[in-house]
């Protein structure tokens, strides 16, 4: 498949980045202020990432690639965006696994790189080409 690069996928890669920056600091502030409240970090961590998946789903739809794909069926394209979330996080968790656990063991923040450059790119091109197309 040849993915077509145009100024109008910059664009929506720029505005990819800032939405997911803005997930994440809902993310923070949902998982921070419920740890206050005095619950447990796992239920709190659940409960805000579910939260963000939503807010993150909303901004995508609405602002990162409000210029692709159909706009009424929305159990398909949300559907689709948790499968692509889901694959995020299951890159970064290899990432993780591989560079700083068992196999290479190298500095914790070694996978920051890859999670860094990489997940956001094949994200980014599931979501425009697949999700929200």
């Amino acid at each position: 498949m040849k993915l077509p690069l145009s100024s109008l996928t910059l664009v929506q890669f720029v505005r990819f980045g800032f939405g997911g920056l803005f997930v994440t600091a809902v993310y923070s502030a949902i998982y921070l202020g419920l740890v206050s409240t005095g619950l447990e970090v796992m239920p709190s961590h659940f409960s805000a990432y579910a939260i963000s998946m939503v807010v993150g789903f909303i901004t995508h739809r609405f602002w990162t690639f409000r210029e692709t794909g159909p706009r009424s069926n929305y159990a398909s394209s949300g559907a689709k965006f948790v499968v692509v979330t889901l694959v995020g996080f299951l890159l970064n968790t290899t990432f993780v696994w591989v560079i700083a656990g068992p196999w290479l063991g190298l500095a914790p923040w070694v996978p920051l790189i890859p999670v860094f450059c990489v997940t956001p790119v094949v994200t980014f091109i599931l979501n425009r080409y697949w999700t929200f197309s």
